[in-house]
């Protein structure tokens, strides 16, 4: 459970914090809620709809804060 911690930590120390914040919101309650029986079939769904919501936004905004701006110009070979 703590590789993705360690893997945002070893990514870069630009945003590093960030990350290592990210993947431990997402991380523990993902992780408790795929791994802890629920008894209740409604709160379970519920649970798990909340549990992808959640790691569905996570990849978003990784994916959105790693993005590099295009350059503004492009150097002519030849």
């Amino acid at each position: 459970m703590t590789a993705p911690v360690w893997t945002a930590y070893f990514w870069g120390a630009g945003r590093r914090g960030v990350l290592i914040a990210l993947v431990a919101v997402v991380q523990v309650p993902v992780a408790v809620i795929g791994f802890t029986p629920i008894a209740n079939p409604a709160l379970h769904l519920t649970a798990m709809l909340a549990a992808l919501a959640l790691t569905a936004f996570s990849l978003w905004s990784v994916r959105r804060a790693s993005r590099t701006p295009a350059p503004d110009h492009v150097a002519e070979t030849g």
